[in-house]
């Protein structure tokens, strides 16, 4: 992604990430704080993993802080936050409930997130009781399964919503509460982790 307000500070050139200039070699102090301009990847809900990490693989071999123990002061300081953007960005960007988060904060101040329904709430509270009765993987496949079709549909919803392009405020309550719906759910598949 090419964005013309996005210059280097040297050279002036088109940065392909806010983080480094390929042209000039330099790691850029004034950076953007979104973090799909930070790795060069088009803002979006579904995003290719693989580009995440290879985009953050590519960036790691140029800003890490090793590469500048010799340099100035401004500069090894400028390599430990560019690193230290680029881990909160590939981190960011490889968890479906934070992109979603990062993603909302693009298009609103506003992103304290809704309680769950009571019907969705009350879903998960049988599915935790499930789980935490679960004798063998066997018996908690089941549950990981309607789990794992939950999240689909909630990814799917989120990546339709996120895709108009115009953000109504029914449409950003309604990923606020999609969101909200993936935290639980994310939470619960750790606990399914944890026992497996």
């Amino acid at each position: 992604m090419q964005n013309s307000a996005n210059l280097c500070s040297q050279c002036n050139q088109v940065l392909e990430t806010s983080l480094y200039c390929h042209h000039c070699e330099q790691v850029q102090t004034q950076v953007n704080t979104d973090y799909f301009t930070m790795l060069g990847i088009e803002p979006s809900y579904t995003i290719n993993l693989q580009e995440v990490e290879d985009k953050h693989d590519e960036l790691i071999t140029v800003l890490h802080p090793d590469l500048y123990v010799s340099s100035k002061e401004e500069v090894k300081q400028a390599s430990l936050a560019a690193a230290t953007l680029l881990e909160q960005a590939y981190n960011c960007l490889s968890s479906s409930f934070s992109r979603g988060m990062h993603l909302l904060s693009l298009h609103t101040k506003n992103t304290t997130l809704p309680s769950p329904d009571t019907a969705f709430l009350n879903m998960l509270f049988n599915w935790n009781a499930q789980i935490a009765e679960a004798t063998s993987k066997n018996t908690v496949q089941p549950i990981i399964q309607q789990i794992i079709k939950t999240l689909q549909e909630i990814e799917t919803n989120l990546a339709n919503l996120f895709a108009t392009p115009y953000f109504s405020n029914d449409t950003e309550e309604s990923i606020k509460l999609l969101l909200a719906k993936l935290r639980f759910l994310e939470r619960t598949q750790e606990q399914i982790h944890v026992l497996t």
